[in-house]
């Protein structure tokens, strides 16, 4: 059985998503299990006008999430953001948040 907490100890649970000392985690026990290290937080892409975070809206394109996992990955991922702020690369790009929770939800209703 896949045990997310294999990429570092746990910080804290947003349904099925954990935050680690390494990064955010999410699996179920069944079924697929995926991880973003900490130092890829901060991959963002081409939003209308302005940069999107990158992993909210990939995430969407699988299949096996839920809206309700997406929406668990959202908290997941700002407490993530916050928690690893130390890990955040030199000169990564800043992104708009709403945008990017716009553009995830978008993707979602299609």
């Amino acid at each position: 059985m896949y045990d997310p907490r294999e990429h570092g100890t746990d910080v804290i649970w947003f349904g099925q998503w954990v935050v680690t000392s390494e990064g955010i985690a999410w699996g179920n026990g069944s079924g697929p299990s995926y991880f973003v290290a900490k130092d890829r937080l901060w991959e963002t892409r081409p939003g209308s006008d302005r940069q999107i975070w990158d992993w909210l809206v990939h995430m969407t394109e699988k299949t096996w999430l839920s809206d309700m996992d997406i929406y668990q990955l959202n908290t997941a991922f700002f407490f993530a953001q916050d928690y690893h702020a130390k890990s955040r690369p030199q000169g990564a790009a800043q992104a708009s948040n709403w945008k990017t929770l716009k553009a995830q939800q978008d993707e979602l209703r299609h």
